[in-house]
């Protein structure tokens, strides 16, 4: 399979492979088991990162390639390359496609593949879809494109990086083995919370200490999940893992006092057991209690925030501030409001006031809420998005949701 992926990239772009730089990290992302290069990241579910030429560095500094999620192998591969052209583009940007080529297809070696290149405004993108077992797959490659020099550097980097990343991609589609370990029970269940404290300076130059959560999900066959799991308490499918939709899942095994996460995407860290505690590094965790399914509560959950500044450029001082707070009631219902504020004044070079402005704006919601799985779900009236859940559970007897503490009259 790879020796056909790239035979057909070289018929696509007629360019020799180069080398990349590869760490010896292995990664997964949805279906895909590669080489971790250095400077990758993943931002609204694509993984991407930004390449830089080693011999320069100020050519095609802004070229990306993008890998999406696989997804299940339902429908012509032309359909799907074919909707999921803007899935790589900046979700604002709504600017018209100039199509250089209409989709290609091309069969080699039993394997179909659709390619097709467009650019937008001043970026030139290669599209390439292909079926990997029951999955489909695309990959995006994105860079500039302002003018000839810009566009041959594209093309460079894009026969460098694209040919040397399929070269060494492997499926689990496919019949690769997924990096995350079987599970194997193990001696935790539930829900481990904790919370730690982090300085920072703020932009009025002052020192800020903002406070920051942690949450891990056990299971005692052996799986685990970092963060809040929309699901809740529930255990996730294990077939669903086989393709991680979500890589904070993963399985844990005891090491003596140490508790080894190995998580979907291949990574693998670790937790030291201390007494009834967990240390992760950042915060003591404790295992809490979520509440029951159908509870109801009484209170209010509030925050806000400040911060001033000076001496920015023409603009001599200002700040900005902002406060919410929400009601809960025991008949399911809630209430909230929320508002933000932002002043500044201008001086001349001499010092003296020549101006200022002052904004702010307030909202107000309602809803219902209902606790299930562990979570606090909101549902906001007039059909508003749902707000995103949150775990709710008993700390020393305090009711939190999330990392805030529930005010009871």
């Amino acid at each position: 399979m790879p020796g056909f992926r790239i035979s057909v990239l070289a018929t696509f772009v007629f360019m020799g492979l180069g080398s990349l730089p590869l760490a010896a990290r292995q990664y997964q992302f949805s279906n895909s088991i590669f080489t971790m290069p250095a400077g990758w990241e993943l931002r609204d579910n694509t993984l991407y990162f930004q390449t830089i030429s080693p011999e320069d560095p100020e050519s095609c500094g802004y070229c990306r390639l993008h890998i999406a999620r696989s997804h299940p192998a339902l429908g012509g591969l032309k359909s799907f390359v074919s909707r999921n052209k803007r899935l790589f583009l900046d979700p604002d940007d709504d600017n018209l496609i100039e199509r250089l080529q209409p989709l290609q297809e091309i069969e080699e070696a039993g394997y179909q593949v659709v390619m097709q290149s467009f650019t937008v405004d001043d970026t030139l993108m290669f599209l390439i879809g292909f079926q990997a077992g029951e999955r489909f797959e695309l990959l995006g490659f994105q860079g500039d494109a302002d003018d000839e020099a810009e566009l041959q550097a594209t093309l460079a980097r894009f026969s460098e990086i694209v040919p040397d990343y399929l070269s060494t991609v492997a499926y689990v589609s496919e019949g690769a083995a997924p990096l995350m370990p079987p599970p194997q029970p193990g001696p935790y269940d539930g829900a481990w919370f904790g919370t730690y404290v982090v300085q920072s300076v703020g932009a009025d130059l002052m020192m800020r200490m903002d406070m920051y959560s942690n949450l891990y999900i056990f299971w005692r066959d052996g799986y685990f999940h970092y963060g809040t799991p929309r699901l809740g308490l529930v255990h996730p499918d294990p077939d669903s893992l086989r393709e991680p939709i979500a890589t904070d899942y993963g399985t844990y095994r005891v090491e003596g006092d140490q508790v080894i996460l190995s998580f979907a995407n291949g990574e693998t860290e670790s937790l030291t057991v201390d007494g009834e505690y967990f240390q992760d590094g950042q915060a003591t965790l404790s295992r809490v209690t979520p509440l029951p399914d159908g509870s109801t509560i009484k209170g209010t959950i509030s925050s806000s925030y400040a911060s001033g500044f000076g001496g920015i450029g023409m603009m001599s001082q200002g700040g900005f501030n902002s406060s919410s707070s929400t009601t809960f009631a025991k008949d399911g219902t809630y209430t909230g409001e929320s508002s933000s504020a932002s002043f500044g004044s201008f001086s001349d070079g001499m010092g003296n006031f020549t101006g200022g402005f002052g904004a702010g704006n307030q909202d107000n919601e309602a809803g219902t809420y209902e606790i299930r799985n562990g979570m606090i779900y909101r549902q906001p009236v007039h059909g508003a998005d749902a707000i995103d859940p949150e775990l709710i559970f008993d700390w020393d007897g305090t009711t939190y949701i999330g990392q805030t503490a529930l005010e009871t009259e």
